[in-house]
């Protein structure tokens, strides 16, 4: 079974894991995304 990830829907195309967005990542931070400031949405 794969760990859920949570992942941006922009270009950037950044994740991080169940426990990375359940600490506070839950938005996307990367700078120049066109998605920066909107929630992660889970992929698994």
């Amino acid at each position: 079974m794969t760990e859920a990830r949570y992942v941006c829907e922009g270009t950037c195309g950044g994740s991080v894991s169940e426990e990375e967005f359940n600490s506070g990542k839950n938005v996307c931070g990367t700078d120049g995304c066109p998605k920066k400031g909107e929630p992660l949405v889970r992929n698994d």
